[in-house]
């Protein structure tokens, strides 16, 4: 149990350990394809200043390009090291896609981009003493590996793993290697070759999912082994919206607390309540006026007033709108996912508790 504890600690400290304000550059080089379409590439820091190392499962913010207008996207880390020398991203080339294939673009002449610290709430709890269950489909596989390196690193005896993956083919299956390498895998394919093995033929469902997950197992959290009901799982989806959507709705009817179920999101979180009535909002100069009936964030109502500040996830996850507060006060909902210095806010979750004057980044 002491193990456990260090391990919860040690990962909140990470969440303040190397951490940079504002873009930070780095080179991009390309390490290899993965799949179809999909490249790994390695990012490394310019400077020596100390590199951030994330949570499993976390994802930084890139600029791809050195202009304040350059395109900004956010991308999963698909590697983990508790003291990295370089960020690992694994990124599909998409139809159109203007961002991935500026990212391919970049790495191809090993060109540099601009990141912020490596963000997000979905990330591996490495203190728990449940089953720890991944679920994954396309390119939603990239925390996973993640997250399933960061599992093998935990000091006490982990609980088990299992991991779920849904793939079209062996030819678009990522890190397919490394998910069959896992104890316990269960590899999907809707349209698979002749070539391909391993795998089962067909798409995951609720009753498929229902046969792996219901029967109990084995852990040893007191150093010896108890057996517990499958539900009580730790559970992580990342994949398209329909596929979390199945996958939350069989886990929800199989009886698995909504508290064990973490899946990735960039949604944006409902409106809270305003704790004023009305704001006078100083931009550097530009002047807006915050109201209740409207009750934007910040970040809308800079866009409202013309400016164009920079934004990723506008959910409190990526921290690309991070700007200073030089009087005043605000109210953050929901709380943001990164820490921030004094007097320092994000614009996308942010709302007026007082006159407020704000410096953008």
């Amino acid at each position: 149990m002491l193990a456990k504890r260090i391990a919860g600690l040690e990962d909140a400290a990470r969440l303040k350990t190397g951490r940079w304000s504002g873009w930070r550059p780095f080179r991009v080089a390309v390490l290899r394809e993965e799949a179809r379409d999909v490249s790994s590439f390695a990012l490394t820091p310019l400077g020596d200043a100390p590199l951030a190392p994330p949570l499993a499962g976390q994802f930084v913010t890139v600029r791809l390009g050195d202009a304040d207008d350059a395109p900004v996207r956010s991308w999963t880390l698909s590697d983990h090291d508790d003291a990295p020398d370089h960020y690992r991203l694994t990124v599909k080339r998409l139809a159109g896609g203007t961002g991935s294939a500026r990212l391919h673009e970049i790495g191809a002449r090993g060109g540099t981009v601009w990141l912020r610290p490596p963000s997000g709430r979905f990330t591996l709890k490495r203190d728990g003493f449940m089953r720890v269950v991944l679920i994954s489909a396309g390119i939603g596989v990239t925390p996973m590996l993640a997250m399933l390196k960061a599992h093998r690193a935990r000091r006490d005896s982990p609980p088990p793993l299992v991991w779920i993956h849904q793939a079209r083919s062996g030819e678009t299956h990522v890190f397919a290697a490394a998910a069959k390498d896992a104890a316990l895998a269960h590899v999907f394919y809707s349209a698979p070759r002749e070539s391909d093995a391993g795998h089962e033929a067909g798409r995951l469902g609720a009753e498929r999912l229902r046969e792996i997950l219901a029967p109990a197992y084995t852990t040893s959290p007191f150093g010896r082994e108890i057996e517990l009901p499958g539900i009580y799982s730790d559970v992580y989806v990342c994949g398209p919206a329909p596929f979390e959507a199945m996958v939350r709705d069989a886990l929800t009817a199989m009886g698995v607390p909504p508290g064990q179920i973490r899946s990735e999101s960039f949604v944006p979180a409902a409106q809270p309540e305003p704790v004023i009535a009305q704001a006078r909002v100083d931009f550097g100069g530009v002047i807006a006026q915050w109201t209740e009936s409207a009750n934007p964030s910040l970040l809308e109502l800079a866009e409202t007033a013309g400016l164009a500040p920079g934004f990723g996830c506008r959910s409190g996850s990526c921290g690309a709108c991070e700007s200073t507060l030089v009087s005043g006060s605000v109210e953050h909902s929901p709380s943001p996912a990164i820490p921030l210095a004094a007097g320092r806010i994000l614009l996308c979750c942010a709302r007026p508790a007082s006159d407020v004057v704000i410096a953008l980044d």
